[in-house]
């Protein structure tokens, strides 16, 4: 759209040219009109020539013609016959140009020579017309709807000018507003208005601008859902260090607390190592990988990447990427404590197997009650190292997926067969045992290992319970569960040995534990078999008194 002082400048050269165009119009209907009257004089001198002789009819032409006549141009005499001298002797009518425009007493006359063969010319003069005289009202009129019409236009074109002005700020500040995400303001346009395809594309952009912010918000909330269920930790920031991004499980390593985006990175990471990593990345562009242990309690271990992204375009940032490798590594020290749980166990039952053995060959004259003697710690020694085979191995099952399928299994008759096994064992420590349940309680599982289970809470009932001591095993049906409870009231167990006693190769007493045949890992297989049912077993103890043992597994 033009300046305002364009705009003047076109307009002021529109209103030259109306005038100039006026005043052309002037001048042509003048001409017309001068024409027409060089015509009627002409012609009205030569019917002078017809009535000249007639002086009646030439009485009758003046009167209707109202032509003046000066016949005789060179004498002195009226203001009219100087006129035609003058003409005459200074040349300004000729045969070739007999019309001529004149001024007599202050009066425009149209004059005209008419030439005989010989001699002066007869001079005509006739009062000139103009079109504001030949019809005045006329005239005026169209000069005053003329300019008036000029001036509307000056007037309408002003103000669709403003009003054009005003729809295209209009225009303008919608396109402003579609850019920040604002809603642009209602603009009604005729179709045949200038500005409405303008109008139509902008809308039709606003559509199109609204309809991509959806699909960006829904994008955004997507890849938002997914980075915050990554299991690894993830942060973004700038170039200063200021955090723009970070997950759940980011928040959930660094232990810290949801804040206002942006802040600072040392704000959430407080462990030296990875704070360095990132401050080097930011400083020398420089990717960074390792292993860090982050500085809270518990102690974390995480594996990290500190990255740098869009180092080609304009504005790149920083990426780290925290993987936690605390259970990676725990598993790790089981495996390896066990490993070395298992060395020792197995190597306590092999050397006195081996010693026994090497005592009984070099000692062919040995006493046959030693011998019988020594026969029996090798039976005893090799049935230990058996069990703990057994054991181990089924340790080793119940990191496999189960292949049987589980079946409905009756507490009481299983609790009652166990019992009527190891009865020698509870009538050697005078053991008072009740069982407690209705017939009917059931639960779905494999049977081999309830019975597993069951038999080792007994015997562990039996083996730490003092002389004269007494055993409960209750059981009842829950809303989706079979709750079972073996109470003894044996040497119980300290307070921090309670968060322990399920760990494989643990022994509350070890002396008794070795002395009964135990191998460390019968609660530990007790807890694998229960989490895989989806159960739960927990302790309750009090030293000195006794323990219960708390069983919840899927009813039938």
């Amino acid at each position: 759209m033009m300046s305002r002082h364009k705009y003047l400048i076109r307009v002021s050269l529109v209103t030259l040219f109306a005038i100039l165009f006026y005043l052309l119009s002037i001048f042509v209907m003048n001409s017309v009109v001068q024409k027409q009257q060089e015509h009627y004089l002409q012609r009205e001198a030569e019917d002078y020539q017809l009535v000249a002789d007639n002086k009646s009819a030439l009485e009758n032409w003046q009167d209707k013609s109202g032509i003046i006549v000066i016949t005789s141009p060179m004498r002195q005499g009226s203001s009219f016959q100087t006129m035609a001298r003058d003409l005459v002797s200074h040349s300004l009518i000729s045969r070739e140009k007999p019309f001529s425009k004149q001024t007599v007493d202050n009066k425009d006359y149209l004059s005209y020579g008419l030439y005989a063969t010989v001699g002066n010319p007869i001079v005509f003069f006739m009062p000139k017309d103009s079109p504001w005289n030949f019809i005045p009202a006329a005239f005026w009129i169209s000069t005053v709807i003329y300019f008036a019409a000029l001036l509307f236009g000056l007037f309408y074109s002003t103000r669709r000018r403003k009003k054009m002005l005003t729809n295209l700020g209009t225009l303008v500040n919608n396109v402003h507003r579609i850019r920040h995400q604002g809603n642009p303001e209602p603009l009604i346009l005729t179709m045949d208005n200038v500005l409405y395809p303008l109008s139509a594309e902008v809308n039709k952009l606003d559509d199109d601008v609204n309809h991509l912010n959806e699909k960006i918000a829904i994008r955004s909330e997507s890849f938002k859902r997914l980075i915050d269920h990554l299991p690894m930790g993830v942060m973004l920031m700038d170039m200063d260090g200021n955090v723009q991004m970070l997950n759940e499980s980011m928040r959930h390593l660094l232990q810290v607390e949801d804040a206002a985006l942006p802040h600072p990175f040392i704000d959430d990471v407080k462990t030296y190592k990875l704070s360095q990593m990132i401050e080097h990345t930011i400083r020398y562009q420089h990717n960074h990988h390792g292993e860090v242990q982050l500085v809270q309690q518990p102690v974390r271990y995480v594996d990290a990447n500190v990255i740098q992204v869009g180092q080609d375009g304009p504005r790149p940032q920083i990426l780290v990427l925290l993987y936690d490798l605390t259970n990676i590594r725990r598993i790790e020290q089981m495996q390896l404590d066990f490993v070395g749980n298992v060395s020792h166990e197995l190597k306590t039952p092999v050397t006195a197997i081996k010693g026994f053995a090497e005592t009984m060959i070099q000692k062919t004259d040995m006493d046959p009650k030693d011998r019988a003697e020594f026969i029996k710690i090798i039976y005893k020694e090799s049935t230990r190292l058996n069990q703990l085979i057994q054991d181990i191995l089924e340790l080793s099952k119940l990191d496999e997926t189960r292949k049987d399928e589980p079946v409905n299994v009756t507490v009481k008759p299983v609790v009652a067969d166990i019992l009527q096994e190891l009865k020698p064992d509870i009538a050697a420590r005078h053991l008072e045992v009740s069982v407690n349940g209705k017939e009917d309680v059931a639960l779905k599982i494999d049977p081999v290992q309830f019975r597993q289970i069951m038999k080792n809470l007994i015997t562990n009932a039996i083996f730490y319970n003092r002389d004269a001591g007494k055993i409960a095993v209750n059981f009842a049906n829950g809303k989706n569960n079979v709750h079972i409870s073996v109470v003894d009231t044996g040497i119980g167990l300290k307070e921090e040995e309670q968060s322990r006693i399920f760990e494989r190769f643990y022994r509350v007493d070890k002396a008794r534990s070795y002395n009964n045949g135990g191998t460390g890992l019968g609660l530990s297989i007790v807890s694998g078999i229960v989490n895989n049912y989806g159960g739960k077993l927990s302790v309750t103890s009090q030293y000195g008194v006794g323990s219960t043992f708390n069983l919840k597994l899927p009813k039938a």
